[in-house]
């Protein structure tokens, strides 16, 4: 993929299974270097569509594109190596006995890459991060920041200028959820990324990113600026889900 910023598109995605349709003709474009916030009640597909996105699912029909070129071709799937995205989802992905070095290499396989070159990428980002010297620890001998700061790592190896985040700070503390939304800001515009945030947390989605897409049922109910969702409902699920989240929230 390009080291320019990128731009991602859903066109009509719909996705099935056997117990049923999980998304509905999802369209929406996020432009290059934004920070979307993907939000809805569980089950509404947003991790879903995160996984549409990265290369993990197929979709039943639909395109899926990045900067302009279709991901999921009739005749051409690019695999997630090949798409620039990384995701970081809410458990991290470490595997309990594999330590934090093994878990960020795992993320350039199918990079075209030298083994120097990987070695240094890593070592620049564990001291950008401030990890460098912990990446020989066990997950469960790092805190829930330091696994989220080598998630981040490995979701952003070279070429990557997709960041997918599911719910990745859902199990750490506000003090840590601080930092590490700070962390992704600065990133995402250091490094240049196109960002989309799943949470359930409306002051932190509200915090990093300027516009919201908001799903119910596996379907997109509105788009737009939190301006627009919050003064311009299309329905009144839309400021009913806006208002109750952040009581909640607040009320924890």
């Amino acid at each position: 993929m390009s080291d320019s910023l990128s731009k991602i598109e859903l066109l009509q995605i719909t996705k099935r299974f056997e117990t049923g349709t999980a998304l509905q003709d999802i369209t929406f474009s996020v432009e290059p270097g934004e920070r979307v916030a993907l939000l809805g009640p569980s089950g509404a597909g947003k991790s879903l569509t995160l996984r549409l996105i990265a290369g993990l699912e197929k979709p039943t029909s639909g395109q899926v594109r990045i900067d302009g070129k279709p991901m999921n071709a009739l005749r051409r799937f690019f695999t997630p190596s090949r798409r620039g995205t990384g995701l970081v989802t809410q458990d991290m992905s470490l595997h309990p006995q594999k330590d934090a070095l093994a878990f960020v290499r795992s993320g350039f396989r199918g990079k075209k890459i030298s083994f120097e070159d990987r070695n240094r990428y890593i070592q620049e980002m564990m001291t950008r991060l401030e990890v460098a010297g912990k990446e020989r620890r066990l997950p469960h001998q790092l805190s829930g920041g330091e696994r989220g700061r080598f998630a981040l790592i490995r979701a952003l190896a070279p070429g990557n200028r997709i960041l997918l985040l599911d719910e990745p700070l859902a199990a750490l503390d506000p003090h840590q959820r601080k930092e590490m939304i700070d962390l992704i800001r600065r990133l995402h515009d250091e490094m240049r990324l196109t960002t989309i945030y799943v949470t359930h947390y409306i002051e932190e989605a509200q915090s990093l990113c300027d516009r919201v897409i908001l799903l119910r049922n596996g379907r997109v109910i509105q788009q737009g600026t939190w301006t627009d969702l919050k003064y311009k409902p299309i329905e009144p699920f839309v400021r009913d889900y806006l208002t109750m989240t952040t009581r909640f929230h607040i009320a924890r």
